[in-house]
């Protein structure tokens, strides 16, 4: 039967964040919430397999940049936006009201998918079936 489930780990501006999920299993989704990096995959837990893959992350935080790492795949880029900012000023007489523009940030996101020996050959065998 598939199930989805999610993962979490807190995310402290660091360019490098893995995980470990069962062999097999399918990466839905990858989301930034209040400090926290969230994934969202697939399993199948009737397949009877012990075996674990490790999911890599790489995450550059700068607009424009330049990546070329071995055996990661670029996967998204979520834009995180703070909402503009009223903000009053009052002398006594007048009131001023200024608006502070949003402010931006950047994360794109390269994963690489280290897969145990038994997922590998399936993925192999289905490519020569194909």
């Amino acid at each position: 039967m598939k199930t989805i489930k999610t993962l979490t780990q807190t995310y402290y501006n660091s360019d490098h964040i893995s995980f470990i999920i069962p062999a097999y299993s399918k990466l839905l989704n990858v989301l930034l919430d209040n400090g926290m990096f969230i994934i969202i995959y697939e399993y199948d837990n009737t397949i009877e397999s012990t075996n674990t893959k490790n999911i890599n992350f790489r995450i550059l935080t700068d607009v424009n940049f330049t990546f070329n790492e071995y055996g990661y795949e670029y996967y998204k880029t979520i834009i995180d936006e703070d909402p503009p900012i009223l903000s009053n000023y009052s002398n006594g007489s007048q009131i001023n009201l200024t608006i502070i523009p949003s402010n931006k940030k950047y994360f794109h996101i390269f994963v690489q998918e280290i897969k145990p020996l038994d997922e590998l050959r399936d993925f192999k065998l289905e490519k020569l079936l194909e």
